[in-house]
């Protein structure tokens, strides 16, 4: 269902429903209506939730029990730990993001040059 779905993100973020609120401009006490599946968000108001989970809208709607989780023991251990390093802190989250983000740029550059010289 959506609501679990959309708990289960704003857990995984470890984000309060005030918190959510701070960050989506959501009213806390609606998360918590559409989380208990006793009201559907509109559009407009999806779009606010994911970006502040930072999620497609998609991923709220659609059951993410298929979605292939990461395998690798070294890298979940150290995710973990970003998570605790992060924390709440907007900052530190940026810098990690922007670090993923170049990597996952990079990645895609190697790839279009290892496609192209071969």
């Amino acid at each position: 269902m959506l609501g679990e779905r959309l708990k289960r993100l704003r857990l995984q973020r470890g984000y309060t429903l005030v918190r959510l609120e701070e960050v989506s401009g959501v009213s806390y006490v609606q998360i918590g209506r559409y989380e208990k599946d006793k009201v559907i968000p509109n559009s407009a108001t999806l779009k606010k939730l994911a970006d502040a989970l930072e999620v497609s809208i998609e991923s709220i709607l659609e059951d993410s029990s298929s979605i292939e989780t990461v395998k690798d023991e070294d890298l979940n251990e150290r995710f973990e730990k970003f998570k605790e390093v992060v924390g709440e802190n907007d900052s530190n989250r940026r810098t990690l993001l922007e670090i993923i983000d170049l990597m996952m740029f990079q990645g895609s550059v190697n790839g279009m040059l290892t496609k192209k010289s071969s």
